[in-house]
């Protein structure tokens, strides 16, 4: 696995893979409209251009193959002042890992977090956090074998819905 930051080069690409994948893992989960809505303000060129151009954020590449042709997966990660809630020193935020259907369960996302403990130990953040939706329970299950426990709850807005998602926590010693 091949692991690059990306650049505004890599615009359309992050907007597809993340199309395609947070529409796949959730579509049955929710009405169509609730994920057009999601789905077009999330994904905008804007909103993902001023991402990528944040300072506090970086998202990455994963490649599959030595020729980095087709990224197999991407994870985007925001120092506190980028954070999307806790925004605490000495914390990291894995705000996404989007990881192509044709990937999932090759290990792919075991590499990703291993690659964000890297990371955050090299910048010397003392632990990492996310969040995951409650009804996302295999990822939950995922991020727990990684070790990240459940230490609160927030609220995701997902087109004219709230949700509610699981802060999980994983402590670096």
């Amino acid at each position: 696995m091949f692991i690059r930051k990306c650049t505004s080069d890599d615009l359309t690409e992050l907007i597809r893979i993340g199309r395609e994948t947070y529409y796949e893992a959730f579509y049955s989960l929710n009405t169509r409209e609730t994920m057009d809505v999601y789905l077009n303000e999330a994904f905008s060129r804007e909103k993902i251009l001023t991402e990528l151009t944040e300072p506090a954020s970086r998202f990455y590449f994963c490649y599959s193959d030595s020729k980095n042709t087709v990224p197999a997966a991407y994870f985007k990660i925001n120092l506190p002042s980028a954070q999307t809630d806790l925004n605490e020193e000495g914390s990291l935020e894995l705000e996404r890992i989007y990881v192509c259907s044709e990937y999932q369960g090759t290990g792919v996302g075991k590499i990703i977090i291993e690659e964000v403990v890297r990371i955050a130990r090299a910048e010397g953040f003392k632990r990492i956090w996310l969040g995951v939706w409650k009804k996302n329970s295999g990822a939950v299950i995922f991020y727990h074998k990684m070790g990240f426990v459940v230490t609160g709850t927030h609220r995701f807005r997902m087109g004219d819905e709230l949700q509610s998602d699981y802060i999980m926590t994983r402590e670096l010693l």
